[in-house]
């Protein structure tokens, strides 16, 4: 496989990483492997062109080592010109990482995926914008708004600037009405979280989908609540056990519209884990098993078989 590798040097872990080391230890692995490699460093505002660079190539293969949103935007890339997507966790969370089974240690990533295998797994598309983790409105944008107020230049202070941000918003969460359409059921309701994943979320981590090839979204809301229950509900969304939350509530489909109220304060949406313009009607659908990556070889991720 021709493999062109790109490693955004903005991103939360290679910050702090020896990024030129990586980079030697992506190309040796996979030049050992029989593979054509060739490594990018990019700098600020170089990630962008260089992915278009890489699409519009002969690669086979695009690698990107960055957070949520860079490995968001490879895989868009990928996605549109029929190209393979190796993914190198070096973000915060990096949650679609976790759910292709990849190791987050970067070295390990690089050797597991080496020896790696290609498959096909599910893609997402909000108003046509391919995501593969997450469309939300409501506290998670809110909470990417209010951490651009703190200073972080590693993975850990950013994570110290959302437990920051999140706690400002516990007491006061963010408020929106939304409409949406379920199997053709409308549902309405006043909400401070709007949720819609790429597959549903496992249990008992983070959360992140344990099954990649389910073909279906997610969708989850949450009304406004107290501090207090905004609290518990925070709490059991970073340990897994958000099903057995009452405030959390879970809907299966293969297609959701969602429809904000033209006149609102929210002015933002996130999707894996970048802010846009929020717009006032959303068709986000699943598409089954379209965007083509590279697992680690050996033992058989069960989230992404073959």
């Amino acid at each position: 496989m021709r493999i062109t590798a790109l490693l955004n040097a903005e991103s939360g872990t290679l910050k702090t990483a020896d990024i030129s080391g990586l980079c030697d230890h992506i190309e040796n692995s996979f030049s050992h492997k029989g593979h054509g490699v060739s490594c990018k460093i990019a700098g600020a505002g170089d990630f962008s062109r260089y992915l278009s660079e890489a699409a519009a190539s002969n690669a086979d293969v695009i690698l990107a080592a960055g957070g949520d949103g860079s490995i968001s935007a490879a895989a868009s890339h990928c996605w549109k010109n029929n190209k393979c997507l190796a993914v190198i966790p070096a973000g915060t969370m990096n949650l679609f990482a976790r759910s292709l089974g990849i190791p987050l240690d970067l070295h390990e990533a690089v050797t597991a995926l080496a020896d790696g295998r290609t498959t096909f797994c599910d893609i997402a598309t909000a108003n046509g914008r391919p995501f593969v983790h997450q469309y939300s409105v409501g506290m998670q944008p809110k909470l990417a708004e209010d951490r651009k107020n703190y200073d972080y230049n590693s993975r850990l202070a950013k994570i110290f600037a959302s437990l920051r941000a999140l706690t400002s918003q516990l007491s006061r969460p963010p408020s929106v009405h939304a409409k949406w359409t379920i199997d053709d059921q409308l549902q309405e309701e006043r909400l401070s979280i709007i949720a819609v994943s790429n597959n549903p979320y496992g249990e008992g981590h983070l959360p992140y989908a344990d099954d990649l090839q389910g073909g279906v979204l997610g969708v989850y809301t949450a009304k406004v609540l107290n501090a207090t229950a905004n609290m518990k509900l925070a709490a059991s969304l970073m340990a897994g056990t958000w099903a057995s939350n009452p405030d959390f509530h879970q809907q299966i489909s293969q297609q959701t519209i969602v429809e904000f109220a033209r006149h609102h304060r929210t002015k933002s949406a996130l999707i894996d884990g970048e802010l846009i313009p929020l717009e006032n009607k959303v068709v986000i659908r699943s598409l089954p098993k379209a965007l083509q990556v590279l697992v680690p070889g050996g033992i058989v991720n069960p989230n992404v078989t073959g």
